[in-house]
């Protein structure tokens, strides 16, 4: 096997479980001929497992997008959230740009050859060294 796919119907039960702690997927809803409330069975532990959404007589589309909704108003909630950074102290350079490069060198194996943003010529390891002698950029 050289590719996973993820489809959305498992990608979503997923982010349930993650984020809320269940899936509202229901009993029929099946990934690979799997059910997906069983997907996510403890090995020993039946308390632990997600209790399916009841079947309900919404249509799919409705349905998911109920689901869906649900995960939105959790990624935006304030238990979620990360809460910003506070400023920043400039922390000076303690080594060389020519010290930035070898330490790249002698950890990164073929790091010469990466290129910033895939753009020929533009390479990774100078994008490294100015970060660290300068800091990022916010965009």
């Amino acid at each position: 096997c050289t590719d996973v796919v993820v489809g959305d119907t498992l990608a979503l039960a997923v982010m349930e479980v993650a984020l809320l702690g269940r899936t509202w997927a229901r009993a029929s809803d099946k990934y690979r001929d799997e059910s997906l409330c069983e997907l996510f069975l403890a090995a020993t532990d039946d308390a632990a497992k997600p209790k399916a959404a009841p079947e309900v007589a919404q249509g799919g589309a409705e349905f998911k997008k109920e689901r869906l909704s649900r995960l939105v108003r959790r990624f935006l909630s304030p238990s979620v959230q990360v809460k910003a950074p506070s400023e920043a102290e400039k922390e000076d350079a303690r080594l060389s740009p020519e010290e930035v490069t070898q330490v790249f060198i002698d950890h990164v194996p073929g790091v010469l050859d990466f290129l910033y943003r895939g753009q020929p010529g533009n390479l990774s390891l100078d994008f490294m060294v100015g970060a660290y002698q300068d800091g990022f950029q916010a965009f």
